[in-house]
């Protein structure tokens, strides 16, 4: 739940020196006037000039309390876009439910076993880094809910620092970052990522 801002105010004031890791969360808790802005950095993950004769997308994060259905939107596409680009979809990650087996049982149903891969969770080491090496699209996808809209966007960091083009939902925090020429804002359903998918494909004339 979502931490009251007035109630946080009040607390603040006890304090001399206010950390806030980015504008938008200082802004949402009514700290502007007296917050410390101290962003979170991002590693590059991957060193390798991306190609864009095909499309490999790379969703790195939790499974967990993502009602988006970004599978669906990548099986539009697929259905619509197979036979002009080679096309791949790669999922890292889990969640306390299982996410990653019902997501391989969605993958299934839709007959992408092929094209789209589910590996479960994934130390944050250099064993992320071939994944990174061989796609070339980014996806941040987290509901677009009042606590996730000033959800850091490390991961977005990460995905452009690696030569990655972004499809991300419409937040705050991604709202600072992604413009045209490094991505696409989408809301959050499976259709809101399949155009985002047919926007950035055209933008890299994959």
């Amino acid at each position: 739940m979502w931490p009251d801002p007035k109630l946080t105010e009040f607390e603040t004031k006890f304090f001399k020196n206010i950390i806030v890791l980015s504008k938008s969360l200082s802004e949402k808790l009514k700290l502007s006037y007296k917050a410390n802005i101290i962003p979170l950095g991002a590693a590059t993950i991957s060193n390798i000039e991306k190609r864009f004769d095909e499309m490999h997308l790379l969703y790195v994060g939790t499974l967990y309390n993502r009602h988006i259905d970004t599978i669906t939107g990548f099986k539009s596409f697929y259905d619509a876009f197979k036979d002009q680009i080679t096309l791949f979809y790669t999922i890292i990650g889990d969640g306390p439910n299982n996410e990653a087996q019902a997501s391989r049982d969605l993958v299934s149903k839709y007959g992408l076993s092929d094209v789209v891969k589910i590996t479960g969770r994934i130390p944050h080491t250099p064993i992320l880094a071939p994944y990174f090496n061989i796609c070339n699209i980014g996806v941040f996808y987290v509901p677009l809910t009042d606590y996730y809209d000033c959800q850091l966007v490390t991961k977005t960091f990460e995905y452009l620092l690696s030569g990655m083009p972004v499809v991300a939902t419409n937040t705050s925090e991604n709202r600072a970052v992604i413009q045209s020429k490094n991505g696409v804002l989408v809301g959050e359903t499976a259709d809101d990522f399949y155009a985002g998918l047919k926007t950035i494909s055209r933008r890299n004339r994959l």
